[in-house]
């Protein structure tokens, strides 16, 4: 993926039947939006893309799942249609999820799932029998044929299972925690792999599958690193200190060996006892994630914020945001401008995390990714001594461009000479944070050593010498 921004909107294609925040509902009680409506306000906001869900688990609502019998799908009477055609008509794209992990785990999802065989056309009668069942992998090649066919041409990336790590635990296959590395190994693995090979061989889009948690080196994490995966995912959640997150980023990008994005986040806890303090006005906590996700990997990737919470007291319910709500879309297209202004082709391959290469006593977060030539960087102040060095660079000309962390918008541009590799930096307009891209305008050419030097003055005074032979000196 590449230069994609958005959010979860996750129960988008059951609008008008959901009840809110999973509706077309700016906020509480506010009309709600047409599909059409929608798609061009966030689309204006610099928003490109949507993470949302075809798979046999319906939705908050009394609605029906995408596939509500063996091999037959809903479009809910239409919305599906609408959704696709605005998004087509806007640009943007989907980040689709075809299969839920509760549709395979919860009780409750699971009796009323399509193959469940106490239900009209189904035939399992456990759901870890979804994994190897000639008959059920089959049916899953029909669904993700089947949303192709609905919205094949905007899928930008595919999601092979919504948060697996609900299924990778002794529980759901009644074993321990030996057995499930065996379960893990034998089953679940090669059921990722089956799945993100038959994806990749009807559709283009990247395939990633999510999310890593807890220890990197459990096996049951393997599910999210099997050889034909193109990237995987994590979750950003809690109100604890964004350098904590970044940490998790870094380890992950480390461990998996492949891209790494946040397909969701919050600047607050989860759970109905979870403390929650709405952000500041500006969404600088909200930002600032968007940022490190952005500067930090290859592709400029936003994170994927979720929906605001319910709040607990009714009497709060007017302040409560929709997917539809302004807020967040102005929070996902932050970063529509710097993405547009990096060239990706000028890149040599995908480059690699540069944070150990840049220098600041006043920065205490740097997140950041480069490949010698063009550095992505976002920076967090704590000290007044707002100065980045950056080692590792070509020799040659550099535009720096520098962009408003909180409006994303080009706030000035400077031009360095950069020799020995070093290009010092001082940001231009104090802030809390920056964001800043570097990059390789004009190559200088290579110094020359001292024996070069004598063989040009050698060539130059034999030059010289030999004009000066073919003198003639005519006296009158």
């Amino acid at each position: 993926m590449q230069k994609v921004r958005g959010y979860n909107t996750i129960h988008l294609p059951i609008a008008s039947i959901a009840s809110y925040p999973d509706s077309l509902q700016p906020a509480f009680g506010a009309p709600a939006l047409t599909f059409g409506d929608f798609c061009a306000r966030i689309s204006a906001d610099g928003v490109n893309l949507l993470r949302v869900k075809l798979c046999g688990r319906r939705g908050d609502a009394d609605a029906l799942p995408f596939e509500y019998q063996t091999g037959v799908y809903t479009d809910w009477n239409g919305q599906l249609q609408e959704m696709v055609q605005a998004c087509t008509d806007h640009g943007i794209g989907l980040w689709v999820i075809p299969f839920d992990s509760r549709e395979m785990s919860s009780e409750y999802v699971w009796s009323y799932n399509a193959w469940n065989a106490s239900n009209s056309g189904g035939f399992l009668e456990n759901p870890t029998e979804m994994f190897t069942n000639p008959a059920a992998i089959d049916a899953m090649k029909d669904r993700i044929r089947a949303i192709i066919d609905y919205a094949g041409p905007i899928i930008k990336a595919w999601e092979v299972c919504a948060e697996m790590v609900s299924l990778m635990t002794p529980y759901v296959w009644g074993t321990d925690w030996a057995g499930l590395t065996t379960v893990t190994r034998e089953i679940a693995v090669p059921w990722v792999e089956e799945i993100a090979q038959y994806i990749k061989s009807v559709h283009p889009a990247p395939v990633g599958n999510g999310q890593v948690f807890g220890d990197l080196s459990a096996p049951r994490n393997e599910v999210y690193r099997t050889p034909s995966l193109d990237f995987c995912l994590i979750n950003w959640y809690g109100d604890r200190d964004v350098s904590e997150k970044f940490k998790w980023l870094r380890d992950v990008q480390a461990w998996a060996g492949i891209p790494v994005y946040v397909e969701q986040y919050a600047p607050w806890d989860l759970g109905a006892e979870a403390d929650y303090t709405r952000e500041p006005d500006t969404f600088a906590w909200s930002k600032m994630h968007e940022w490190i996700a952005v500067c930090g990997e290859h592709g400029l990737v936003g994170p994927l914020r979720w929906p605001e919470i319910r709040p607990r007291n009714p009497d709060q319910y007017a302040l409560w945001w929709g997917i539809a709500h302004p807020n967040m879309a102005s929070i996902a297209g932050v970063s529509a401008e710097y993405a547009a202004r990096v060239d990706l082709e000028e890149w040599d391959g995908p480059g690699q995390a540069w944070d150990s290469l840049i220098v600041s006593p006043g920065a205490d977060l740097v997140s950041s990714w480069g490949d010698g030539a063009h550095v992505t960087a976002f920076a967090r102040w704590i000290e007044n001594d707002r100065q980045l060095v950056i080692h590792g660079l070509r020799d040659g000309i550099y535009d720096v461009l520098w962009f408003g962390w909180l409006s994303g918008t080009l706030t000035k541009v400077q031009n360095f000479e950069v020799t020995s590799g070093r290009l010092a930096l001082d940001e231009p307009v104090p802030a809390d944070c920056s964001v800043l891209y570097v990059s390789l305008t004009d190559v200088l050419p290579p110094p020359l050593d001292e024996e070069r030097v004598r063989e040009i003055a050698r060539e130059e005074a034999i030059r010289a010498l030999n004009e000066a032979e073919f003198t003639v000196t005519v006296h009158v």
